[in-house]
């Protein structure tokens, strides 16, 4: 009869091995919020031709990168396989992929898809050898390491070894996999890959700004998996690996493992992952087959058990670490000269003013070369001196996000202080959503892309930039729009810049836009992220109607839009408050969804309102159940008219109500949102 101590082990081994079965199927995938296109349209047509290119040239060498079409129909693609895998491994993944992707983002021009075996990503625009900004996503295993100090000492070790040894690798697999010992009798295992389709460079950036971000997500997690759009790193207390040797690493040895915990949590600004399970192994792997249906509970739990640690598992403060490798690797901004300036806006022109801000009015500019930029003229509140507005500047500078505009540069003298932003082309949102007619060209989808967008990059300036910033401002006017309507957000900067330290605060310079600013802001300077989180639930709710929050101004509807949402909400008639011009009533669970996440932004105290994270993680989680809000600030008890009264002669309707359909529905009867 075995001892206790043999049985344990295999126990143990037997527990690892179930758990490699169902990690080799994660899966986390993302649509981008993109824009659809028409099924048997040419783009439909291109992107199934890209697809079975894909399928059929991945086996042979673990990567291809392919183009189909033409114009605005041409798709582009990409797929890599681990680098330890077979070609039939390979192929297997590869045929799986787009079948997933195309359930999970069905007719979007954009989508990316990631297991631990392969991982697929195409688009409508060229991105073969750019190095994405997405900042990916993360996984952890929720159990601690007995030792969590040497752990994590050997574990950033290992991954760090294995970068080196991608870039040195000569196979051009841009793949490592290897092992570290941590104690006495266990073994961290781990891989780290690049896309070929980028530079050695730029895969030592990439793989650098993954592992940074380990330490402040996975510390002491005896697992960890942190990819993005061109590198991944992982790494794990089982041997996962099949083909170690592929690589060039040394072989696995004897596994002294501790079994591993069957659970993961996920966290970034992208949909929730999903797991699923198809047996994909060849006859060598009897295991797995033998074991389907304890591999498909064992697999369930943990995504049950995935949705729930992402409720309950709260970012980790940055703040006094080093700032993150990926986040600091821009350029430092460029010094300005004010003769360039001047000739670039034809000395600040009127006809060249873009907008007024808080801190100042913005000017289009065109640069020598062409460039065309906006430049902003800071007004004379800031109390810094010279040296230290110049190195909040290069700071500011070095902050990257997709949802925030660049800024490029200043100019700095004793009397004036110029900041140079990137230009983005299609102006800011105020523009186009206050604009009866423009307004039409927002359907739901980039609605909510919008929505989306903001959300991500405020959450960036709040909880994963080294500095931590509050933005004060956040408005319609301060949102901007490139070609695609994806969001940036301007002006992020300015509040650090004027010396705003600190998470909650008070000042006397109270600097904002009427509508937007949160109570305690506006009232007593009392400023924190949850004045952030007010600014955004205003603008969600504009967004939605279409409206400004003080367009309601002595109007016998509301005295403003926040009261006017409110109240259509409580009587069951929350669709009223939507834009005629989204006509797409089969969205409008998203669309209630969404209106109660405005509502519980805009509530008057500030400890009700949600944090950034747990917003994001509002939108995008359909299944997250939402709380009730309770009234939102300025509210008051003033009746509204029902949908069906007339308003006074010569009074134009501020909002015109739904059809019948749509009225009856009113929010009310959506299962996962539980408004009273």
């Amino acid at each position: 009869m075995l001892d206790k101590a043999v049985r344990l082990k295999l126990l143990i081994i037997v527990a690892a091995q179930l758990l490699h079965v169902c990690d080799s199927y994660f899966e986390f995938s993302t649509c981008y919020n993109s824009t659809n296109y028409t099924i048997n349209s040419n783009f439909a047509m291109n992107l199934n031709r890209l697809f079975s290119t894909l399928t059929a040239n991945a086996p042979a060498t673990g990567f291809y990168t392919d183009a189909v079409g033409q114009g605005v129909d041409r798709v582009y693609g990409l797929i890599l396989c681990r680098g330890d895998l077979s070609a039939g491994d390979c192929g297997n993944c590869a045929t799986t992929a787009p079948m997933e992707l195309m359930k999970l983002c069905p007719r979007r021009r954009r989508g990316t898809i990631w297991y631990d075996e392969c991982f697929l990503r195409y688009k409508d625009s060229n991105f073969i050898g750019n190095v994405t900004m997405d900042s990916g996503f993360c996984m952890w295993k929720l159990a601690n390491n007995s030792d969590p100090v040497l752990f994590d000492h050997q574990a950033g070790q290992l991954m760090r070894s294995l970068s080196a040894s991608v870039l040195s690798n000569r196979t051009g697999l841009m793949f490592a996999s290897g092992e570290i010992s941590f104690g006495d009798y266990n073994t961290i295992y781990g891989v780290a890959q690049c896309t070929r389709d980028i530079s050695r460079d730029d895969c030592s950036q990439c793989l650098a700004g993954r592992i940074s971000r380990i330490p402040e997500r996975c510390e002491g997690k005896v697992g960890c998996i942190v990819y993005n759009g061109n590198c991944g790193v992982r790494y794990e207390i089982y041997p996962f690996v099949y083909n170690a040797t592929a690589s060039q690493q040394p072989s696995s040895p004897s596994p002294a493992i501790s079994p591993p915990v069957p659970t993961m949590a996920t966290q970034e600004a992208k949909p929730s992952p999903t797991l699923f399970n198809t047996t994909r192994r060849s006859a060598s792997h009897g295991l797995r087959k033998n074991a389907i249906v304890l591999i498909a509970l064992l697999c369930s739990s943990v995504f049950i058990l995935c949705i729930i640690s992402v409720l309950s598992v709260a970012r980790r403060s940055k703040r006094g670490k080093a700032p993150d490798e990926e986040e600091m690797k821009g350029t430092t901004p460029s010094v300005f000269h004010m003769d360039t300036l001047k000739a670039a806006t034809n000395n600040f022109s009127g006809v060249n003013k873009l907008g007024q801000g808080g801190f100042g009015p913005v000017y289009k500019g065109t640069l020598e070369d062409g460039t065309q930029v906006a430049v902003k003229r800071l007004s004379e509140k800031s109390t810094q001196g010279p040296a230290q507005f110049k190195n909040e500047v290069n700071l500011v500078a070095k902050l990257h996000h997709r949802n925030l505009a660049r800024l490029l540069g200043y100019y700095l003298d004793e009397q004036e202080r110029l900041l140079v932003y990137e230009f983005v082309p299609s102006g800011s949102l105020d523009k186009i959503l206050f604009d009866p007619t423009k307004r039409q060209q927002l359907d739901w989808g980039k609605r909510l892309q919008i929505i989306n967008g903001i959300g991500r990059g405020l959450l960036y300036l709040h909880e994963d930039s080294q500095l931590m910033i509050i933005h004060r401002d956040l408005k319609a006017g301060n949102v901007l729009l490139d070609e695609e309507m994806n969001p940036k957000i301007s002006d992020f900067g300015l509040a650090k810049l004027f010396q705003v330290e600190g998470t909650h605060a008070t000042t006397e310079n109270v600097a904002g836009t009427r509508g937007y600013m949160s109570p305690e802001y506006a009232m007593n300077g009392i400023f924190s992220v949850k004045s952030d989180v007010f600014s955004f639930g205003v603008l969600v709710l504009e967004i939605l109607s279409g409206q400004r929050n003080t367009s309601f101004y002595q109007s016998e509807l509301a005295p403003d839009l926040l009261t006017y949402a409110w109240k259509l909400w409580q009587d069951g008639r929350a669709l009223d408050l939507v834009d005629q011009a989204i006509d797409e009533p089969w969205w409008k669970n998203q669309i209630l969804r969404c209106i109660l996440i405005g509502l519980l932004c805009v509530q008057d105290s500030p400890k009700d309102r949600p944090t950034m994270s747990t917003v994001v993680l509002m939108l995008v989680n359909s299944s997250m159940i939402l709380p009730t809000p309770s009234p939102p600030a300025y509210f008051t008890s003033r009746p509204i008219p029902k949908s069906s009264e007339t308003v006074r002669s010569g009074e134009r309707p501020i909002l015109s109500s739904r059809d019948e359909e749509n009225q009856n529905s009113g929010g009310l009867t959506i299962s996962d949102l539980h408004p009273r």
